[in-house]
């Protein structure tokens, strides 16, 4: 099967899951490129999904935040989807034995989306 290319606005790498997570500022246009792979993706204030290549050895991984600026609270919940299929992919549980492996996911990918959209946590 031929490489195919998708155009999204950034791309997140997980190097060690050697996984990507494609991130798109407009809906159509995630459908559009997503829609070869199987993806079908959804979004209020964003969301997130995952489709497993047919060789079940990778998968696409996105997010989706239409209009480019997202809330951090929505930016936090789609982050939380994306790190468990990450983690449901690689055959991580969702355990409480697993918490911290999934904590600090979270926080790595919500610190790089912050950064990705400029954002700033406040804390008070």
């Amino acid at each position: 099967m031929a490489a195919q290319t998708v155009d999204c606005d950034h791309i997140i790498f997980v190097e060690w899951l050697r996984q990507s997570v494609l991130v798109f500022n407009d809906l159509a246009a995630a459908r559009a490129e997503l829609e070869p792979f199987g993806g079908s993706p959804e979004a209020g204030a964003g969301g997130a999904g995952y489709a497993v290549n047919e060789d079940g050895g990778s998968a696409v991984f996105w997010m989706v935040f239409p209009g480019g600026r997202p809330g951090i609270g929505t930016l936090v919940h789609e982050a939380i989807h994306i790190v468990d299929y990450l983690c449901e992919f690689a055959g991580i549980p969702i355990t409480s034995e697993a918490a911290e492996v999934r904590c600090y996911m979270v926080e790595w990918l919500t610190a790089r989306l912050m950064d990705l959209y400029g954002l700033v946590a406040s804390y008070g």
